[in-house]
């Protein structure tokens, strides 16, 4: 989460409040992107261990299938609504910080 914030809003504040809300809105779905993708990654190999998988390409594309459905999971109001809100302070916040220490 800090690499993501690092690089993702970090290094593109100082550029207004729109730009803000736009990295940082970028910066949360990186995010969700990243988690998904790790998270996936992890229980695979959980999986592959129990020898599930038929062999290494089934097993890579079990990742993606995984991402697909966890973030079906995780694509409800409540947590696109807190992640959205999230995401906007956190750029703005970004936005604020530069500003200040400028």
């Amino acid at each position: 989460a800090v690499a993501v914030g690092w690089q993702v809003i970090g290094s593109r504040a100082g550029r207004g409040l729109s730009a803000a809300i736009n990295n940082g809105l970028t910066g949360g779905i990186v995010l969700v992107f990243w988690c998904l993708l790790a998270h996936s990654a992890i229980r695979m190999f959980e999986i592959s261990m129990r020898g599930r998988y038929g062999g290494a390409f089934e097993a890579f594309s079990a990742i993606f299938e995984m991402m697909v459905e966890n973030g079906i999971l995780i694509a409800t109001p409540l947590i696109i609504g807190a992640l959205v809100i999230g995401s906007v302070a956190s750029g703005v916040i970004a936005e604020m910080t530069n500003k200040r220490a400028s």
